[in-house]
């Protein structure tokens, strides 16, 4: 006599196979009865990890599930307890802002323990380049020298600056240290 066992996974499982009497490691699992059997349904509890893009770039997961190379989202999932390593990578004329959600700060890559549904978005911002031209620029040059300094030439003259801005304007000025 056979007897065919099946399964039907929950709702946040995963069927991880049989073992025992059966071994296929998914699917339908046939056992010949001619004596006492025991089989095993292995089922792993899973999580979903939604990463979301905003701006220009690229986010990747190590176990490779999550990629994402424009602006939108992703929904995986993974396994209990694992550990996901999210890198970011901002195109060119981009650079990337930072993490929220169940991952903070700038730093790139960002790890995310799949102990519950987690939700992940990395900003990626654009850089401006500004061109600021200085007219009328007072140059002092010092000389330090036995406690004392004493200035040995003043200049007036013009020069020009090429600002990158990687902070959003602060009231339409860009201020130079």
């Amino acid at each position: 006599t056979s007897v065919d066992l099946a399964t039907t996974t929950p709702a946040g499982w995963r069927f991880a196979g049989w073992s025992g009497a059966c071994t296929n490691p998914s699917g339908l699992c046939t056992v010949t009865m001619t004596e006492a059997r025991n089989v095993t349904a292995t089922f792993v509890k899973i999580w979903a990890l939604s990463v979301t893009q905003v701006g220009d770039g690229t986010v990747v997961s190590t176990p490779s599930k999550v990629s994402l190379s424009a602006a939108g989202s992703d929904s995986k999932t993974f396994d209990d307890q694992t550990s996901v390593s999210l890198a970011a990578t901002p195109a060119t004329g981009w650079r990337f802002a930072g993490w929220t959600g169940d991952c903070t700060g700038s730093s790139s890559p960002c790890s995310v323990s799949m102990t519950a549904a987690k939700t992940v978005t990395a900003t990626f911002v654009q850089e401006q380049t500004f061109t600021l031209a200085v007219l009328a620029l007072n140059i002092t040059a010092r000389v330090l020298g036995r406690n004392t300094a004493r200035v040995i030439r003043r200049l007036r003259h013009s020069a020009m600056f090429i600002i990158k801005n990687t902070e959003p304007m602060n009231n339409g000025k860009i201020v130079v240290a």
